[in-house]
C-alpha cells in the first residue's frame, strides 16, 4: 500500500500550480481573470461538443436497445419454470426437437462453395 494517496510528482505540480494562480491573483489580476474567463470558456464549448455529440451517437444506441429489448423478449419464453419442466418430460420428444428447430430462427447458414475441391498444393 502507497503512503501518499495521490502520486508525489502529481503533488507537487498540483500545488506550483495553486501557488502560480494565488500569486497571480494578488500581483497581477488582469491577467488572472482573462485567463479565468478563457477557462470558462473553452469549458461551455468542451460541454456544448459532448452535448452535441451524445445527441449524435445516441441514435446508434437507442437502436443497440431496441434490438437488445427484441432478443431480451424473444429470449425470455425460453427459461423453463421448475413445474414445466415436469410437463415437458411427459411431451413426445419429437415435438419438443421440432420447436426448437422453429425456435432457432436467428441462425442463417451462409451458402458457400461447397462442391469445389480446394488446391491442396498451394498450401
Amino acid at each position: 500500500m502507497n503512503r501518499f494517496p495521490v502520486h508525489p510528482v502529481f503533488a507537487v505540480i498540483a500545488t506550483l500550480g495553486s501557488l502560480g494562480l494565488i500569486y497571480m491573483l494578488f500581483f497581477n489580476p488582469k491577467t488572472f481573470f482573462k485567463l479565468f474567463i478563457w477557462a470558462v470558456v473553452i469549458g461551455i464549448i468542451i460541454l456544448i461538443y459532448r452535448l452535441v455529440m451524445k445527441k449524435r451517437t445516441n441514435n446508434e444506441y437507442s437502436q443497440f436497445l431496441k434490438a437488445a429489448k427484441r432478443s431480451k423478449k424473444r429470449f425470455k419464453d425460453k427459461k423453463i419454470h421448475h413445474a414445466q419442466k415436469h410437463v415437458l418430460h411427459k411431451k413426445n420428444k419429437t415435438a419438443i426437437s421440432a420447436k426448437r428447430r422453429r425456435e432457432n430462427n436467428h441462425l442463417t447458414v451462409i451458402e458457400g462453395k461447397k462442391g469445389k475441391k480446394k488446391n491442396r498444393a498451394l498450401f
